[in-house]
C-alpha cells in the first residue's frame, strides 16, 4: 500500500510554544501549518509512516477461490479469520447485520488478518451493497516512530513564529540543506525531496528525529519452506483500566 497524502499523522504539541507559536495565528491559519509540516515530515521521511481510514465490505465464500476463504488452518485446527489489505494499523469497528461487534472480539495477526474471537465465524455471501451486512473499518498504513507528534508540533510552532515575525523563530531563513549520495547542498527557496535524499530542517530535534526515521532495519530474517513461520498479533484492543 501506497500513500498518496498524509491522511493521519500525530501532532501532540510544543510546550515551549504554547504562548507565542501557534497562537499568533488565527485557528485556520494555525491547521495550515500543522498540515503544511505533516506533509513535509512525511516527504521527508520517503512517504512511508501514516495511516489512512478505510472501510471495505468483505466478499467471503465457504468455497476457497471464489471471493476469499474464511479459515487458515493452523496445527491441527482452523481459524476464523479474513485477509484485509494491509498492513492494518488499528481496527476501528466491525459491523455485522447492523451490530457493532465488541473489540474484543477480534484481533490482527501478521498486520492483515482480521481473526474472530468470540467463537463465531464471519459472514459467507452477505450482500456487498448493504454497508450494513459486514463492514469492517479499520487504519491502513504504518505509524510513525515515537516522537512524530513532538517534532511536528516544533516544526509547526517555529513556522509560526516565522509568519508571525517573532525573532525568537529558529528556523534559517529561506535555505534547506539536502544530503545526498554523500555530498550536501545548501539550497534557497522550498524543500525539495529526491527519493535518496535527506531533507535539514535546521532544528535540531526535528532532524535528528528524521535521520533515526529513515535509518534501514537491521533485523535480519531466515526464509524457509521448512521453517513454520510463527503467527504474530500486531494489534488487539486495549484493555480497559
Amino acid at each position: 500500500m501506497t500513500l498518496t497524502a498524509v491522511c493521519d499523522w500525530p501532532a501532540t504539541g510544543c510546550p515551549s510554544c504554547e504562548t507565542d507559536g501557534l497562537d499568533c495565528l488565527p485557528p485556520v491559519q494555525q491547521d495550515e501549518v500543522l498540515a503544511w509540516s505533516k506533509s513535509d515530515l512525511w516527504e521527508a521521511t520517503g512517504r512511508v509512516y501514516g495511516t489512512c481510514p478505510v472501510s471495505v465490505l468483505p466478499c467471503l465464500s465457504l468455497f476457497c477461490g471464489l471471493c476469499g476463504n474464511t479459515y487458515r488452518r493452523c496445527g491441527c485446527g482452523t481459524v476464523p479469520e479474513l485477509k484485509l489489505a494491509g498492513p492494518v494499523a488499528s481496527v476501528t469497528a466491525v459491523v455485522i447485520d447492523g451490530v457493532e461487534l465488541d473489540a474484543t472480539d477480534y484481533r490482527i495477526d501478521d498486520y492483515q488478518w482480521l481473526v474472530r474471537l468470540d467463537g463465531g465465524t464471519w459472514p459467507t455471501n452477505a450482500d456487498p451493497l448493504d454497508p450494513d451486512a459486514f463492514r469492517v473499518d479499520y487504519n491502513q498504513g504504518v505509524l510513525p516512530p515515537a516522537g512524530a507528534g513532538i517534532v511536528t508540533g516544533i516544526l509547526s510552532c517555529e513556522r509560526a513564529k516565522r509568519i508571525c515575525g517573532d525573532k525568537s523563530c529558529r528556523l534559517p531563513r529561506d535555505t534547506v540543506q539536502v544530503s545526498r549520495q554523500g555530498v550536501t547542498m545548501v539550497r534557497s527557496g522550498s524543500i525539495t525531496l529526491a527519493e535518496d535524499s535527506v531533507i535539514v530542517f535546521g532544528l535540531a530535534e526535528v532532524d535528528e528525529w528524521v535521520r533515526n526515521a529513515n535509518k534501514p532495519t537491521r533485523a535480519g530474517a531466515v526464509h524457509s519452506p521448512d521453517i513454520c513461520v510463527p503467527r504474530q498479533i500486531t494489534w488487539e484492543a486495549p484493555v480497559s483500566p
